[in-house]
């Protein structure tokens, strides 16, 4: 299981991409075709830094200003995880005083989104989508699919993704 991702993408003709996972594997590098790098390369070397991850005890924080500090001048930041993973201020900082080239955020670090205080409603460089990113009718589709899978289970006696399932409590647990 990967606990953080982090993309690398270098602008064309050398277009790359490299992950970043603190559960490396060479076996999985290979049957992927990829080559993990440290995040101190990643974050140097890179035009686009996409997070992709659960929020962990691990990841809370992770990206803050030493991190943006670190990126290429220029570069993109991309947020499609959680919002708790980034320190938003830092990134804010880090757009309003020219570092960063711009960023797309579509998680926050309070939901919904305030609309008159948040300090990525004042950068200029910032595209904020609402945290939908999988509106799209293939998404809808995938989710409503799951959503009748699951119920369908379930009453055949078979349910899967159980978020409360009281056989897996420890015994004597509530």
């Amino acid at each position: 299981m990967i606990l953080f991702f982090f993309l690398m993408i270098r602008r064309p003709p050398r277009s790359t991409l490299f992950p970043y996972t603190t559960l490396f594997r060479s076996d999985r590098a290979e049957q992927l075709g990829v080559r993990f790098v440290e995040l101190d390369v990643l974050l140097a070397q890179s035009d686009a830094v996409c997070v992709s991850t659960k929020l962990t005890g691990e990841t809370r924080g992770l990206v803050g200003r030493e991190e943006f500090a670190r990126m290429k001048p220029g570069s993109l930041f991309i947020n499609a995880a959680r919002g708790a993973i980034v320190d938003t201020n830092a990134l804010a900082d880090a757009l309003n005083q020219g570092h960063l080239g711009g960023a797309g955020i579509d998680v926050y670090d309070v939901e919904p989104l305030p609309p008159d205080h948040h300090p990525l409603l004042g950068c200029a460089q910032v595209v904020l989508t609402p945290h939908n990113a999988d509106q799209t009718p293939e998404g809808i589709e995938l989710l409503n699919g799951g959503v009748v899978d699951n119920i369908i289970a379930f009453l055949e006696g078979k349910p899967k993704n159980v978020a409360n399932d009281h056989r897996r409590r420890p015994s004597g647990g509530q």
